[in-house]
This record gives C-alpha cells, structure tokens and sequence, in this order.
C-alpha cells in the first residue's frame, strides 16, 4: 500500500524528466556531455538536471534559470573569485536544487549567494569550513561567510554542514532548516602577530522567518573580553520556529567567564518543548526584545537517498496531538482557513501519508521504497505536516524537501 502511494505520485514523471537529463564529468568518461558545471549550467535548458561525478568543478552561475544539479560525496566546488553557487531571480515557477557538494577553494566573502528569487531554492548536503578550505584574503581581514540569502521567497537546507563567520546571514527571506549543523567562527587561541576575531552567529537574520527541525545552531568563540563569544542566533524582527530535537548553543569563552545568551536581538521565538537552548556564564538564554514563548509546533525531518532505495518522513510533535504527514512537489506558499503557517505543496500531487495520534515512544512516520527508475533522479520532493490538538488548533510544520540520488 506504501509503495502504490509513491507509484501513483512519481511514475506520471519519469518519460518527461529523461529528455532533461545530463551528465558532467571531469574525466570524461562514457556517457558524459560535459565536463564542467560553468559550460553545462549555460548550455542545458530552464529546469534541466545535472547529474555530476565525482570531481573539481567550477563555480554555479544562475540568472533567471533554474536547474537540479545532483552530486555527491565526491563533488568539490571552487569559486576562488566569485561565490561557488550564485542563484538569483528565479520566477515563481522557476527552482534550483543541489545534492551533494563540498566547497573546494573559496572565496574571501560568500561562497553561496541566493538573492531576489520568488521560486524554491534547496542545498541539500552542502557542506562547508572555512577552517578546511583555502580562501585568499588580507592580512586581518575577518574568515569568509557561506551562505548568503537577500529576499527569498523559499530557501530550503536539508542535512547540510556549515562553519564559516556567519554560516547563513539572510535578510528577508523564508527559510526551512532540518538536519543541519550551523556554527559560527572566532578565535580560540591568541598568539602573538596572528590576527583575532571575536565570535560570530551560525545563524543571522534580519526580517525574516525561520523554521529549524532537528538543527543545531552554535555560535563562534572568543578568547578575549574585548573578543567575546557569540550568540547562537542574532536576529532582527524576525520570526524562528524551533522544532524538536534542535538545539541553539551560546559560544564558549576561551580562557575567561562570559555570560552570552543563546539567541539575541528582535522578533519572535516559538519553542517547542522538546527544544533547547543553551547559554554561557549563567546568561538568560535569550535577550534583548525578542518575545519567546514555549508551545508544541510539529516538525518534519526525512532521509531519502537513492532510487530503489527508502525513503523516510518523521513527524515530531507533542504527545496526543493528531499528526498529518503530506508528500508531494514543492510549490509557492499557500495559505488555509484555520492553518496557522503556510503550506508549500503542490495541491495537485498532494498525497497523505500517515495519520495518526504522537505517542511518547513512537512519532508519526513514513517509510516506502522508491521505485528503482533513474529518471526519477534530480527531481525535487517536499514533505510537509500539520497537527492538531484542542489547545493549539492546526498548526503547519516546516517544509523538509530532498532529491533522490541516481
């Protein structure tokens, strides 16, 4: 029964998405039409896939064109001279994803750029440090950031890994986190000639809404009082929705006491209970003028990896709260009578998956094999929940989307 749900969702797409299909090598093996992304990204068409081998590739350049680029573990970025992934006007019905990649040499300001996009945009098991990768930069200047989102309508991360000074700043945008590591950067240890930072947000934000399943958000070090530790999160007018099983940590003071809150600035905090937030030096664990308060919110984590392989959904909520767990494509924000949030599924496609009451032992969730179809490689897949109690009335959770490895 699982598996028919899936079949009737993903089958209509397989003849249409085989005419859309390229492959990039860097070596130039059998079946390859390219062998680097900067050629291939210019030559395919609107809404193309790049299925990419492992391999060194040039950075990403999208202006008004969308694209599914699946990579892999072996996939390395450059963009010494310019971000290594550049996304901006995508129209509403226009889309980018990227599976799989890792930055490779970086630049001195953001090694990703997502600006002035109406359409989705999704990083899916990105992973960036810049204590690992090389960058060229002047004597004192501050470590580079990574990603950088300007008026975004939808900027999904899903199991993505990022350190950096500020590992995502965004600005006006809508953002949906799950199974993410954000940390922020600064100095742990202070030697002589050797330029010192104080630490910086793994998350900062500025009229913005946040939705974070299953993340975890560090700030970055310091190692002077007049270098302290960061704030996990540093927000202005900005609304956060913290699920289960996320956790924001103030950063540590090297060497003397600080008192540092785990999130600062303006805006809103809704906390799940199953949340926590961790300060330094006996700090308030949020300060400034944020409102926060603490209320069951449900929150959506998924694994899928491979075609003919699983593919996993799980719904996190509060104990006797009635669960609803949807799948289908990834579509511009809708909102419903009585929903408190917005729902970012293709109504057409839209199929519910589970049903059923949070226990205390065993959350609502899905799990099927998918069909062992390379067609349906590269094309974005969205899961998205809504739960109800007496108290709460209905409530939407984040938005988890992934794309299926080849």
């Amino acid at each position: 029964m699982r598996n028919r749900f899936l079949l009737a969702f993903l089958l209509p797409l397989a003849s249409a998405l085989v005419a859309q299909t390229y492959v990039v090598d860097a070596a130039n093996g059998p079946g390859s039409q390219f062998t680097d992304l900067p050629t291939a990204v210019a030559a395919v068409p609107d809404g193309a896939t790049l299925l990419v081998r492992p391999g060194a590739y040039g950075p990403i350049d999208l202006n008004g064109k969308g694209m599914t680029i699946v990579g892999g573990p072996g996939v390395m970025l450059n963009g010494l001279l310019a971000p290594a992934i550049q996304v901006k006007n995508l129209a509403v019905h226009q889309s980018f994803s990227l599976r799989g990649a890792h930055m490779g040499w970086g630049t001195s300001m953001w090694q990703v750029h997502l600006s002035n996009n109406a359409g989705h945009v999704l990083l899916q098991e990105f992973q960036y440090s810049n204590s690992t990768s090389p960058y060229l930069a002047g004597f004192g200047v501050p470590p580079p950031s990574a990603i950088r989102v300007d008026n975004c309508a939808q900027v999904l991360l899903h199991g993505c890994s990022i350190r950096a000074n500020n590992a995502v700043d965004a600005v006006g945008s809508s953002l949906d986190i799950d199974g993410c590591t954000l940390a922020g950067t600064g100095t742990t240890t202070i030697i002589y000639h050797n330029p010192a930072f104080a630490g910086t947000p793994g998350l900062r934000l500025a009229n913005c809404s946040v939705r974070l399943a299953a993340s975890s958000v560090t700030g970055g070090p310091g190692a002077l009082p007049t270098l302290p530790p960061s704030v996990a999160v540093q927000m202005s007018g900005s609304l956060v929705f913290l699920g289960a099983n996320s956790t924001l940590t103030a950063g540590t003071p090297i060497g003397f006491s600080a008192s540092v809150a785990a999130m600062s600035g303006s805006g809103t905090l809704v906390r799940d209970p199953q949340s926590t937030l961790v300060a330094a030096g006996g700090a308030n664990v949020v300060s400034g003028s944020i409102a926060s308060s603490q209320r069951p919110w449900p929150s959506v984590t998924s694994d899928g990896g491979r075609v003919g392989m699983n593919a996993q959904a799980t719904v996190r909520g509060a104990v006797g709260e009635l669960a609803m767990l949807f799948v289908s494509f990834p579509a511009a924000a809708t909102s419903y009578p009585q929903v408190q949030g917005p729902i970012w599924l293709e109504g057409g496609n839209l199929q519910l998956v589970a049903l059923g009451v949070q226990s205390s032992t065993v959350p609502v969730a899905f799990n099927a094999n998918m069909p062992n179809l390379a067609a349906l490689a590269g094309r974005p897949r969205a899961w998205q929940a809504v739960s109800w109690s007496s108290q709460h009335g209905l409530q939407a959770s984040n938005t988890s989307m992934f794309v299926l490895l080849p």
